[in-house]
């Protein structure tokens, strides 16, 4: 059969070609209105932009696969819609009339760091023309990150000059008993080294419970804190009545292996006697968590332009 002079069978292959141009549209197009939709169901300020939050999750996603496969065009296109996920979300949370309720939110999820780490990466890869997009994206992502309490806004800054790095800390514990470890055995400020360049395939951790070097006894173990991955190797020795112990913290940040060391002493508590101190002094080591300290110290690392 032929219509108009052209073959029943060429129009059925030309219509087949034209739905397989049009079927990736139409996969995008009802995965977004599908994404409306349950938006559209969800109800509270913070569960709008958790939705928020992972839609932009998911956006920052197809962005680096577009970036992978060297399609930058999509790419772009992809970035602005992750920015519009970040911008929502922002929103959400600023009808939070206060901020002790919007601080849980950030904190179950975690992703804002990991999201700057991977557009930071990214920033150096691009072409001019797609870093402004990167550079736009980082500047939403820290605005959500601001509404998050910053417990490293007072903390010291060192800064190396010969290699061109800074990080953040402490310039002391805010603990009772618990103390860095300054005079005696110097380690604080706490030792930053920068290693060769590094790859998420190169990252190894060898976890031994058994772990001995020169600084004493301990354990060497894998272990993940806000997305971030971790080689920590911590070691112990005792003197005049007080354990310290020896933290190694081995990561990948902007493609490089960076190890954190530092010291922190911790008193015998039954030094104290039965009383009310002996008491403080268990539940303040109980819960000090020195991984949180150490993910604090490297969260706030960057390499500094020339």
């Amino acid at each position: 059969m032929r219509f108009f002079g052209i073959s029943a069978k060429i129009i059925k292959s030309r219509l087949f070609l034209i739905n397989q141009i049009n079927e990736p549209k139409k996969h995008i197009f009802n995965k977004t209105w599908k994404e409306s939709i349950q938006t559209f169901f969800i109800f509270g300020f913070e569960n709008k932009a958790k939705q928020y939050l992972h839609l932009a999750d998911v956006r920052l996603a197809e962005y680096q696969k577009m970036i992978d496969k060297g399609k930058t065009k999509i790419a772009e296109k992809t970035l602005v819609k992750y920015e519009k996920q970040l911008y929502k979300a922002i929103q959400a949370m600023s009808k939070k009339k206060k901020a002790k309720d919007i601080l849980p939110l950030l904190k179950d999820e975690p992703i804002t760091e990991k999201h700057i780490g991977i557009l930071e990466e990214n920033l150096q890869k691009v072409p001019g023309a797609g870093k402004k997009g990167i550079e736009k994206a980082l500047e939403t992502l820290r605005k959500l990150k601001g509404a998050k309490k910053d417990e490293t806004v007072n903390w010291q800054t060192y800064r190396n000059e010969e290699l061109k790095f800074e990080f953040k800390y402490p310039k002391e514990l805010d603990k009772q008993f618990i103390s860095v470890v300054s005079e005696s055995w110097p380690s604080w400020p706490p030792k930053m080294t920068i290693g060769i360049d590094a790859t998420e395939t190169d990252f190894m951790c060898e976890e031994n419970p058994n772990y001995k070097d020169e600084s004493g006894y301990g354990e060497r173990e894998r272990v993940k804190i806000n997305n971030a991955i971790y080689c920590v190797t911590s070691t112990s020795g005792a003197a005049a009545g007080t354990k310290y112990v020896n933290y190694t913290y081995l990561t990948i940040k902007n493609s490089k292996f960076i190890t954190l060391t530092f010291v922190l002493s911790y008193p015998n508590c039954s030094n104290f006697g039965e009383d009310n101190k002996l008491k403080k002094c268990e539940a303040e080591q109980k819960a000090f968590d020195p991984n949180k300290l150490a993910d604090q110290i490297l969260s706030t690392f960057k390499f500094i332009s020339q």
